[in-house]
């Protein structure tokens, strides 16, 4: 579970009808069909302030998500590093010299 809380904020967005504006209101207007499927509220489209508020929180939202998804991927990857340091420790000094052996050379860096 993330401790970090992340907020966005967008400057330039000041005009309706403009690409950037027109996205905002793409994204808002998706995000608020998939919460009218499962029932939560809508994020408000009028006025532009308002749908200004909607895109930013939306996008606030997706980065906390894209956080809390990077927190589960390293967690899995030090699972597979704890277990595989967990399997060094038991093996025995021929099955660590094995494994060593089975290693491709290394290669020099430069």
């Amino acid at each position: 579970m993330s401790h970090a809380v992340f907020t966005v904020s967008v400057s330039g967005l000041d005009s309706e009808g403009l690409h950037d504006a027109l996205a905002a209101q793409f994204v808002v207007q998706k995000e608020n069909a998939r919460r009218a499927k499962v029932g939560l509220p809508l994020l408000p489209l009028e006025p532009f302030d308002a749908l200004k508020a909607s895109y930013v929180l939306f996008l606030s939202s997706v980065v906390q998500q894209a956080h809390e998804s990077y927190i589960g991927e390293q967690a899995t990857e030090q699972a597979k590093s704890d277990h595989l340091s967990e399997r060094w420790l038991e093996a025995s000094d021929a099955e660590r010299a094995a494994a060593l052996t089975a290693l491709p050379a290394a290669t020099e860096h430069e």
